[in-house]
């Protein structure tokens, strides 16, 4: 495929840009599974949600590969529609810094190329450092962190109770205090995605939400929960969190639909097109990688196991266009050349689809390939 950066710093936009140009909305929910992975691990059907994003006009792959299996290498990854053997060549395979990486999602050539074609760029992050705030955006929505725990989700003298005394030190007290900030941030961006956009002037929206990512800090109906879950912690068993987060993936899908729904219903009239993508960075993390905490390590990882950790979910509204096919979207490393190429109308290639690990999280960058394993 032609070298990505050539093809995004090189493209025109076109004629009346500010008018014909559609907004972009691209959701990341963090650790969204694949159809595969939600059957045989979370005694999930989620073909009533597939089949809600078709009747709605989208193009999916319900059982996607990550190109690799954690959210910086992803991200990066995808945002710049290569692959990483570069990082392996500047930095080494001996390293565990993440910092390069998180530098490509930030100055991904992504977003250089919506500015450069007239997008205003607002970046929607999480509470995740590589995505909470972008110095390249026109605006960061919602991404201060302390703030929002004093503005919207603790009282102040929850807060100060939080921040000056060892109560923050309690699990109790820092399950209910960090589930009730992360359930109404998610409830704030939501509400905010489905009435972003539809202006005079084109918006890409980038937004990173940490769910149905651990901790789960809302139920089937999107009640936010008395106290967090997550495993391994005491009194929660590995049974108990697939159940819940079986219950939040239902509750992001119902939530995101509602706010695609939203979105279109307030274009009716005025012109503006939509693309919307939602695609999964990661799949979850299987018990035993969850056990082992930050000494994984995904060579060894059996093979149903690191299934889990590769399946994800990438599915695009193309303004109703289906000319895409499935089958490109079986990893999201074109993601950005398919947006781009309906954007402009430039054809930008294809890269081959292809699948890595790494072996832990001290060789990030020591990747090998495993797509014959997990690519049919």
């Amino acid at each position: 495929a032609p070298d990505f950066a050539d093809y995004a710093r090189n493209i025109n936009p076109p004629k009346d840009a500010a008018k014909s140009l559609p907004d972009v909305i691209y959701i990341v929910p963090d650790r969204y599974a694949s159809a595969d992975t939600l059957k045989a691990a979370y005694n999930l059907d989620n073909a009533g949600f597939y089949d809600r994003l078709q009747q709605r006009g989208f193009v999916f792959h319900a059982n996607g590969r990550a190109n690799y299996p954690t959210t910086a290498h992803s991200m990066s990854s995808t945002a710049n529609s290569g692959y990483l053997e570069p990082f392996a060549e500047l930095y080494g395979r001996q390293t565990g810094r993440l910092q390069p990486l998180y530098s490509a999602i930030e100055n991904s050539e992504a977003q250089r190329a919506m500015r450069s074609l007239g997008y205003r760029f607002i970046n929607a992050g999480s509470w995740w450092d590589a995505s909470r705030f972008n110095r390249n955006a026109d605006e960061n929505f919602g991404t201060d962190i302390l703030m929002e725990i004093n503005r919207v989700s603790l009282s102040e003298l929850e807060h100060v109770l939080w921040r000056g005394t060892p109560l923050r030190e309690i699990p109790g007290f820092a399950a209910v205090a960090a589930g009730a900030t992360e359930c109404k941030r998610i409830k704030h961006k939501l509400d905010w995605l489905s009435r972003v956009g539809n202006t005079t002037s084109p918006v890409f929206v980038m937004t990173h939400m940490t769910i149905p990512h651990t901790p789960i800090v809302a139920d089937r109906n999107g009640n936010c929960l008395p106290a967090s879950i997550d495993y391994p912690v005491p009194g929660v068993t590995y049974a108990q969190l697939k159940t819940a987060y079986a219950d939040y993936l239902r509750y992001f899908n119902d939530a995101i639909l509602e706010v695609f729904d939203r979105q279109m219903q307030r274009r009716s009239g005025s012109g503006r097109k939509l693309l919307f993508i939602i695609q999964s960075d990661e799949g979850p993390y299987p018990e035993i990688t969850r056990l082992q905490d930050k000494e994984q390590n995904f060579i060894d990882l059996p093979a149903p196991d690191l299934n889990m950790k590769l399946g994800i979910l990438n599915a695009m509204y193309l303004n109703g266009n289906r000319t895409v096919l499935a089958e490109e979207l079986q990893t999201p490393i074109n993601n950005w050349r398919i947006i781009l190429e309906h954007i402009t109308g430039e054809p930008a290639g294809r890269n081959r689809h292809k699948v890595h690990i790494y072996k832990d999280h001290q060789r990030i960058h020591d990747y090998i390939e495993v797509t014959a394993q997990f690519l049919n």
